[in-house]
């Protein structure tokens, strides 16, 4: 009775964490791409920039990251105040640093906004508050197209970052809320050092391969070019959406012992199928909804293969974060990185657009397929 009970609730939780993560990306997805039709490509390229900077310096700082706040919820360990105030101080000198090198105000500010969020997100899933992740997530969604929208009408494309670090907080009471509920104890940190350690060393180097594409096409090959490949991104994150959904909630149940084989599975055939109708939808769709994107359509193409390994990898990570054994993720993300950047800088120069969707397909193919053979192996001397 009580594993049906288990079974029940943990696809409750499954449909409400899809169903909010879904109803969000979708929100998000609209706000984007309808910034992308009110603007031209290379405002486009140019406010995605600056969301790459603020990306990758909160990613720089988030000691208490996603997968290690997510865990140690789910294990009931203490240690979210202590792993918040360290990520606030890092950040605060981030911010201090990105105003001082770029004089950008709104991006500093939206530094604390992915950190706020990042955090609390991950602390509710750890606690399968399911309610409160919803709540919480749906409500940033919401205040980005108020925000975004409305102050871009009023300062610009600055507006649409400030708008989106303004749309953060809410996440701030509840911060404030876990500050007063958990004791801030640092000797709790030093028996999962090593897991703190990999796992940030993991999440910044994931951070550049999330974004720092954006930094180095900019300076290679321009904001247009940018534009192009940064909604090419969007749209492929819209695709990748189930697979995150059911990353997401994976990764609790494996810190709780509830492996999912079958749901793994089941999540990598239909990405599949998802790459398959992006290679022949998209094309269809792009010159109707996005005329002055329609250089992209080769590009989109090439990267609606790259579901298939991305979601491949995420079946991988949340067994490896779920048994705090992340080192082997470094390896993996670090070769998905370097593979990345050297496909930009070569392929991108030869061939533009379409040379940096390859280098988008290698990179997460070269990964997937270092994570199944190291896992093969590390089964084999399990054996």
């Amino acid at each position: 009775m009580g594993s049906f009970k288990e079974r029940i609730f943990g696809l409750k939780g499954l449909f409400s964490l899809g169903a909010t993560d879904i109803v969000g990306n979708v929100i998000s997805m609209f706000f984007w791409l309808y910034i992308a039709t009110i603007i031209d490509v290379e405002q486009y390229g140019q406010v995605n920039y600056l969301i790459g900077i603020a990306a990758i310096s909160s990613t720089v700082v988030l000691i208490g990251n996603s997968n290690v706040i997510t865990v140690f919820s789910a294990k009931k360990i203490p240690l979210q105040s202590s792993l918040y105030l360290l990520t606030l101080f890092a950040g605060t000198i981030s911010a201090i640093s990105v105003f001082i090198i770029f004089y950008n105000i709104e991006v500093s500010l939206l530094i604390f906004g992915y950190l706020f969020g990042t955090m609390i997100l991950a602390e509710l899933i750890g606690r399968k508050l399911f309610v409160g992740y919803s709540k919480y997530l749906l409500t940033q969604k919401i205040l980005t197209v108020a925000f975004g929208l409305g102050l871009y009408h009023i300062i610009g494309i600055n507006g649409i970052i400030l708008g989106l670090a303004i749309s953060y907080a809410p996440f701030l009471i509840r911060l404030v809320n876990e500050f007063r509920a958990t004791k801030i104890d640092f000797s709790l940190l030093k028996p999962h050092r090593n897991f703190i350690v990999t796992n940030y060393t993991f999440v910044v180097i994931d951070g550049f391969k999330n974004n720092l594409d954006k930094l180095i096409i900019v300076p290679l090959l321009g904001f247009t070019v940018l534009g192009q490949y940064t909604l090419s991104l969007q749209i492929i994150s819209v695709l990748m959406m189930s697979s995150n959904i059911v990353f997401k909630y994976i990764l609790s149940e494996d810190a709780s012992g509830n492996r999912n084989k079958k749901l793994k599975l089941v999540t990598i055939f239909f990405a599949t199928i998802i790459a398959v109708a992006g290679i022949f939808i998209l094309p269809l769709m792009i010159p109707i909804f996005f005329p002055k994107y329609v250089e992209a359509i080769p590009a989109l193409k090439i990267m609606s293969l790259g579901i298939i390994s991305s979601t491949i990898s995420l079946t991988y990570y949340s067994k490896l974060f779920s048994t705090e054994k992340s080192r082997v993720l470094i390896i993996s993300r670090s070769l998905m990185v370097l593979s990345m950047i050297l496909g930009i800088v070569i392929l991108g120069q030869q061939f533009g657009l379409v040379g940096v969707a390859y280098s988008f397909v290698l990179s997460s193919s070269i990964e997937a397929v270092f994570l199944f053979i190291t896992s093969r192996r590390m089964k084999d001397n399990n054996e």
